[in-house]
């Protein structure tokens, strides 16, 4: 990825060398679609760009119309582009480009985010500056607060991008609700302690209610230097004991099964996924209600892939999750 960056940087500072007038852009790809590759005015720019990966700031040309081509992995320039869009941008302003949606949903369909006034440091070494963008696509729209501090963001909809405000250097828990609500959709723990002086966008990723196949949603934090870290989702053990006694999965190392065990101290309504290390969603069972008892539920796992999985309960007090191992 680093190859990539610099090949990235070093093509659009030969253009920008030319322009004479630069902006600063950072570009980070948030669409489920697949990895592509990223041409501007003819030339690759970024070949194999993945899912919630990042570019660095680079120096990219202004005052200049860019022809932005999103293509199929290992494109040539005859290539069909699955979307083409057209941006100019301003001299020595700072631009995040985020491609979000997905190609072929009318929608939500494949395009991109151009966030204005981006930065790449706070104010002073004590303080983050932060931005939220909105980019799950099936999420209605949001307030995040950050737990017994502040209401951060404020009635976000999809595709919506907030302005860069300053908090000081610490750990907080942000509580994603739907709008208006209190009940928390999801919540993340987000260490700034070590940022001082830094800047980060936060994004939201994935969806809330994931087919077979898609990422289940997420935060993640894009730092200037093209960094993105996922943010750990909370598990709200105080409350989530109160429906769920007891939570195990069995083998951890597995080839062609995994059990689900759990038990329940009430009915509750609950929904178990299977996520693998890149965070995409391979079994959801969807939202069920089960009564009180004892409960074993078999995952067939002969066609998942070899690697970590993280198997979750989720219900609305909270998460629990187990890790399990998928071998051949």
């Amino acid at each position: 990825m680093k190859k990539l960056i610099l090949f990235f940087a070093s093509s659009l500072f030969c253009i920008a060398a030319f322009a004479q007038q630069t902006a600063r852009l950072q570009v980070i790809h948030n669409s489920p679609s697949p990895t592509v590759d990223i041409w501007v005015n003819g030339s690759k720019l970024l070949a194999d760009f993945k899912f919630r990966t990042a570019s660095s700031f680079i120096d990219a040309p202004a005052n200049t119309n860019l022809k932005i081509e999103v293509k199929a992995p290992n494109s040539t320039a005859a290539t069909a582009a699955l979307a083409t869009f057209n941006a100019t941008l301003e001299a020595a302003k700072t631009y995040i480009a985020i491609a979000t949606g997905i190609v072929g949903d009318a929608k939500t369909p494949f395009t991109l985010k151009i966030v204005e006034n981006a930065l790449e440091k706070s104010s002073g070494a004590t303080k983050t500056a932060l931005a939220v963008y909105h980019g799950s696509p099936d999420a209605p729209a949001v307030d995040v607060y950050a737990r017994n501090v502040a209401k951060i963001v404020d009635g976000a909809a999809y595709n919506d991008a907030t302005a860069y405000f300053e908090v000081p250097n610490a750990k907080y828990i942000l509580d994603v609700t739907a709008k208006g609500s209190t009940a928390a959709v999801a919540s993340f723990n987000a260490d700034l302690s070590g940022l001082g002086g830094g800047a980060a966008l936060v994004f939201a990723s994935g969806f809330l209610a994931p087919k077979a196949g898609q990422p289940a949603f997420g935060l993640f934090a894009v730092l200037p230097n093209g960094t993105v870290l996922a943010l750990s989702l909370l598990t709200n053990t105080a409350e989530i004991s109160t429906q769920v006694k007891s939570f195990s999965v069995f083998p951890t190392v597995a080839n062609t099964f995994v059990n689900v065990n759990y038990t329940l101290e009430k009915e509750t309504p609950l929904q178990i996924m299977a996520i693998d290390n890149t965070g995409r969603v391979v079994f959801n069972s969807g939202v069920i209600t089960k009564n009180t008892g004892n409960y074993n539920e078999t995952l067939e796992t002969g066609d998942w892939t070899k690697g970590m999985y993280f198997i979750q309960l989720q219900t609305n007090k909270g998460v629990m999750t187990q890790k399990m191992m998928k071998v051949e």
